[in-house]
């Protein structure tokens, strides 16, 4: 359903847009797919099912502690901290994997999530301005 959804969005939004000349940022697109649904299925099935969309042409990484994603995640409204610990902690190993596994497939860049939002955002945006080069 995902990857069906993803095509979808594709089609519908991102395609046109891009096609009109717009930047797309998506949030969550090929990599956390990956890495969340590779905790219980095969990658090589996923990797299939997604053969059809589009590949980004970069993916930002933000990595965090967990005790920073803890923080975070309280911060937040009470319907968003509905993931426990432990399954966040296996989703970080496993997007570390498959980071490695497809770095260059998409185009993924980690970047440091610690520090204030300004800090992050200036890593983020020098990301962005190396791959621009």
């Amino acid at each position: 359903m995902f990857a069906a959804d993803r095509i979808d969005h594709l089609q519908r939004v991102i395609e046109p847009a891009l096609t009109s000349g717009q930047i797309v940022v998506c949030d969550r697109y090929l990599l956390s797919s990956f890495a969340y649904q590779s905790l219980a299925v095969d990658m090589d099935w996923l990797r299939q099912l997604n053969r059809q969309a589009r590949r980004p042409d970069l993916t930002l990484w933000l990595t965090v502690s967990p005790a920073t994603s803890r923080r975070r995640r309280w911060q937040r409204p009470a319907d968003e901290r509905y993931e426990a610990d432990d399954h966040l902690a296996r989703v970080a190993a496993q997007m570390g994997d498959v980071s490695r596994q497809l770095r260059s497939e998409l185009q993924i860049v980690a970047v440091d999530g610690e520090g204030s939002a300004q800090e992050v955002l200036t890593r983020l945006q020098a990301a962005v301005m190396e791959r621009l080069r």
